[in-house]
């Protein structure tokens, strides 16, 4: 689609444009209409009358048969394409439905049995209740299941968000309800989670089915918001037919609202009357007041993993929905730090240190928590006995005071190796290179070239690197502004190079290492080993610092310089995959442009040249990632960059031009 069109006219309008929304509606089987006939663009754009129940004029259907262009669109775009647009037919006005085990029948003349339900009117950016016509409830759900979790492009959001909160009249009883659900359920899909309370906040409470009172009520929990869900709980018991579904919730509120003695009774009186209680459920309640491990759990359904975010429990189950993770991580967090002064310090430090091998939290609180334990004058002398052996957070606690207290550098280099290791029994990797960052940082700064304690730091970033190649990387850099040899740096950089040969695992999220004056710090290092270190550190997925890569590019360039040669064949690979994903070349270009333009000031490159890097520094993916989700994001204007003016002198490509 995109690459017959002109290079400079790559648009982020052309994305969600009339033929490309035509196109979309068309082949998804959800959006479908009887006997799978596809549904129009006309059935979705705004040109009927604004009135949500009156018929159709005809005189507005002979205007639309008549000429496609006064099909109005969502953003503007170049003029339509007949070979993709799809020809207008006029829309049925009877109400009709699909052979499926749900099914949802939507019409414009059909009574409706309360308000439009929808917070998107088709003049607040709605597309008008026709897009509601004939669509399946079961389609809908199977197409649910196909889409991405947690859209990474905000203009796709958008468009999602206005089409499930397009207001139209449900059908009659329980099939209305079972609409609006699927609608509410795409809607948390995408993480549009307020609009989706609004959505149900439009329902009237009488109208309200068991399936919409739950998922209101895992909206509310999931936003800690344990007043209003209790609430919900409450009237939603008001149905004796669920009043059992809801018992369980209603012990957690107790929990939530500080009632814990009323919901341990609550539990203690379930299971003496036999009646049924999961395990994962009792767990969850005594973590309010026991410390619980929770990594055997069963799989839970949305509801219970909601009750577990919100509930404090201390240690997570081993694998959580990637796409929930980073909004429950840093909520739970806020929720029991918020709590910290009712916490017994034991419990609060084994969750603290779940939460920050997480990403959430931070290092200070977790070593306040550390403070916040007694230990004897004797115990802490003898903190390094036995050190072997030390796996629980009492040990940890030990070993982080004596590290404090202590001003030998020895000493610290022996218990940041002991804490290394209390950490990794526990599987707190993560943990050790937040907390250790700084004190072996502490160390390498008041190393020598001879010091032994070089090989215990190395070998402490031999650790750090398989979790977090970000802290490892600090590490290194901390080293090489320390060491002034010749034969020190070349150790250092000889062990990053194996490192990137044994393959270490590379983070999922890509960083940006800190500035550091290594030029100045490090006469010896040659502009060459420089940019090597960098280009190894570029297997991690980090980047070069800014201000390091400037103070480098105002160097005389030599004839050792590093700027790898363009590489015909990765080119033409990009390329390839480029027009297998119907995204133009020139926005391609220009987006890898944007990601790495250090890297193309120091190598006095091409947009070609940069790509080359790229892909030879392993960053395919990446770079494929960057040009695609700068397509969605970037300004729709054409995109063109000058190249940088070139060293005159120096480059070995000037010098290649003069040979």
């Amino acid at each position: 689609m995109l690459r017959n069109r002109s290079k400079k006219n790559c648009r982020l309008n052309a994305l969600l444009s009339h033929s490309t929304l035509a196109a979309l509606l068309a082949a998804s089987p959800a959006l479908a209409g009887p006997d799978d006939v596809p549904m129009r663009w006309d059935d979705v754009a705004p040109h009927v009358h604004n009135e949500m129940h009156d018929e159709v004029p005809e005189r507005a259907q002979a205007e639309v048969q008549a000429d496609d262009s006064a099909v109005p669109m969502p953003l503007e775009v170049e003029p339509s394409r007949p070979e993709v647009l799809l020809k207008p037919s006029p829309l049925p006005k009877e109400s009709y439905t699909i052979d499926a085990p749900v099914s949802v029948s939507v019409s414009e003349t059909a009574a409706p049995n309360f308000a439009g339900i929808g917070t998107r009117t088709q003049s607040e950016t709605g597309f008008g209740y026709q897009v509601w016509q004939g669509i399946s409830e079961w389609r809908t759900t199977n197409w649910l299941q196909a889409m991405p979790q947690g859209f990474r492009s905000t203009a796709v959001r958008s468009w999602l968000a206005n089409l499930f909160l397009t207001e139209a009249a449900p059908p009659d009883e329980d099939a209305g309800m079972e609409w609006i659900d699927t609608r509410v359920k795409a809607l948390i899909r995408i993480g549009a989670w307020n609009e989706a309370l609004a959505l149900l906040e439009r329902v009237p409470e009488a109208q309200m089915i068991n399936r919409l009172w739950t998922q209101k009520t895992r909206i509310l929990l999931a936003q800690r918001r344990h007043e209003e869900a209790c609430d919900t709980i409450s009237t939603a018991q008001a149905d004796a037919n669920y009043k059992e579904y809801w018992a369980l919730p209603t012990i957690l509120c107790h929990a939530l609202l500080e009632r814990t003695s009323e919901a341990e009774l609550a539990l203690s009186l379930r299971q003496e009357n036999n009646d049924p209680t999961p395990d994962w459920f009792a767990t969850l309640i005594d973590s309010f007041t026991y410390e619980t491990r929770l990594s055997e759990l069963p799989d839970l359904t949305p509801l219970q993993r909601s009750m577990l975010y919100t509930g404090g429990s201390q240690v997570f189950p081993a694998e959580w929905p990637s796409a929930e993770q980073e909004a429950a991580l840093p909520l739970m967090a806020k929720y029991r730090l918020s709590q910290s002064g009712k916490t017994p310090p034991a419990r609060r430090i084994r969750w603290l240190e779940h939460v920050i091998a997480r990403g959430a939290g931070d290092e200070e609180t977790l070593a306040a928590a550390y403070r916040s334990i007694e230990f004897s004058e004797k115990e802490l002398e003898g903190a390094l006995k036995d050190y072997d052996l030390y796996t629980s957070f009492t040990d940890r606690a030990l070993l982080w005071q004596r590290l404090e207290s202590t001003r030998r550098a020895k000493e610290k280099a022996e218990l940041s190796r002991a804490l290394l290791h209390a950490y990794r029994a526990d599987g707190l990797q993560e943990t050790a290179a937040r907390m250790l960052a700084k004190p072996l940082g502490d160390i390498a700064v008041s190393l020598r070239k001879s010091s032994p304690y070089t090989d215990l730091t190395l070998d402490a970033t031999r650790i750090l690197l398989p979790t977090s190649q970000h802290e490892a990387g600090k590490l290194w850099l901390r080293l090489l502004d320390r060491q002034h040899g010749d034969s020190v740096q070349s150790y250092m950089l000889h062990e990053i190079v194996r490192f990137a040969e044994e393959g270490a695992p590379t983070s999922p999220t890509a960083g940006r290492l800190p500035p550091a004056p290594l030029t100045s710090a490090t006469p010896d290092f040659t502009r060459h080993q420089l940019l090597r270190f960098y280009r190894v550190l570029g297997l991690f997925g980090y980047s070069a610092p800014k201000e390091t890569m400037d103070a480098l590019a105002a160097q005389p360039v030599t004839e050792d310089a590093i700027c790898i040669e363009p590489d015909a064949q990765f080119l033409g690979a990009m390329i390839d995959q480029a027009q297998d994903e119907d995204v133009s070349e020139a926005a391609i270009l220009a987006a890898l442009a944007i990601g790495q333009d250090n890297l193309w000031r120091v190598c006095d490159s091409t947009l070609e040249e940069v790509i080359s890097t790229l892909m030879a520094i392993g960053q395919r993916e990446a770079a494929r990632g960057l040009a695609l989700e700068s397509l969605l994001t970037l300004t729709p204007e054409p995109l063109s960059f000058t190249p940088p003016p070139a060293n005159e002198a120096n480059t070995p490509k000037k010098k290649r031009e003069a040979d």
